[in-house]
């Protein structure tokens, strides 16, 4: 896969700061806007553990994620989708790891909400990742695969 299309997802995952990451509750998708960090492709947040999102990560890992940029025209319409798995991060060093991603993303307090020890960490390992970038034309998309 083109080394320019991994680096052009990743300065766009940089600059943003929300995601909407939808999960599945039985039938039906469930979707939360939450804040994010990454490293190199591995998306990361954080939730309070007796959410709904956390049900479903737990009956079904599956999560389709999108990001969007601030573009209000159809032209400058760009964003990311992530298709893949969410799994628990219990990892002490890893966890340490991203509180200061989060840190330097967010410029966080050492007592922002996330930063208790009842939060639970979560990261995306994503299978397929498409650029979408609508000043390339219409609906235009570029796909990176793991």
């Amino acid at each position: 896969m083109s080394d320019d299309l991994k680096k052009r997802i990743l300065e766009f995952l940089h600059v943003q700061t929300v995601a909407n990451v939808a999960t599945v509750e039985g039938d039906r998708p469930h979707v939360s806007a939450l804040e994010y960090v990454h490293d190199d492709m591995t998306l990361y947040f954080v939730s309070m553990p007796h959410t709904q999102k956390v049900a479903n990560l737990v009956e079904n890992p599956a999560v389709a994620v999108s990001i969007n940029g601030p573009g209000r025209k159809r032209e400058e319409i760009m964003g990311v989708q992530y298709f893949g798995k969410a799994e628990r991060v219990d990892d002490e060093a890893e966890r340490e790891s991203v509180k200061t991603l989060f840190f330097d993303k967010y410029l966080l307090e050492p007592s922002a909400h996330w930063f208790k020890q009842h939060m639970l960490l979560y990261k995306v390992t994503p299978e397929r990742v498409d650029l979408i970038d609508y000043s390339q034309g219409f609906g235009h998309k570029d796909t990176w695969t793991a």
